[in-house]
């Protein structure tokens, strides 16, 4: 009902706006967080990225670590509604990707850069059947167009560099 959506919203807004004024102790903002880092629940990892983008950057691993636990559901993270489901953890790339290690910043890249939509056989014919009628709608690329380009600039490699001015093109 319109109700329990909008007691839902206050809660969450309230849950980023309390994380806000612990962010002046991220040890024990993280410490706090650390339970539920593996919620399946889209709505709950919404808030949580929210969240993490109050933590400290000494916690960049951490939250690349989160971004890469389940990428599919993590990267589209963003509320479809507002933007697109990409930004969020857009802006959680960009501004932990400069100061995770090396490790988590390749994987990252290369998950970006390899990463499928995992649509279902249907889907996929209906993209293929309306390409063939001239009616062109992206099945790959939407995620390399909205993250690729938030990874850290001084460690993104030349075939990712090559991959956003394609998508650029393409997009």
């Amino acid at each position: 009902t319109a109700l329990e959506n909008f007691i839902y919203k206050c809660l969450f807004q309230l849950m980023i706006k309390a994380s806000k004024n612990i962010v002046s102790e991220p040890d024990k903002l993280f410490q706090l967080l650390s339970p539920f880092r593996k919620n399946s629940n889209l709505i709950f990892n919404r808030q949580f990225a929210n969240i993490l983008l109050n933590l400290d950057i000494n916690y960049a691993d951490e939250v690349v670590e989160w971004l890469l636990d389940n990428p599919h559901q993590k990267f589209r993270v963003g509320n479809d509604n507002e933007e697109p489901v990409w930004k969020l953890a857009g802006k959680l790339i960009k501004k932990f990707s400069p100061h995770c290690n090396q490790e988590n910043f390749d994987r990252l890249e290369n998950t970006i850069y390899y990463f499928l939509p995992n649509y279902n056989l249907e889907q996929i014919k209906w993209h293929l059947e309306s390409t063939r009628k001239n009616y062109y709608t992206p099945y790959w690329g939407k995620t390399q167009y909205h993250l690729l380009p938030k990874l850290d600039h001084s460690r993104i490699s030349n075939r990712s560099e090559q991959l956003i001015a394609v998508i650029n093109r393409r997009f």
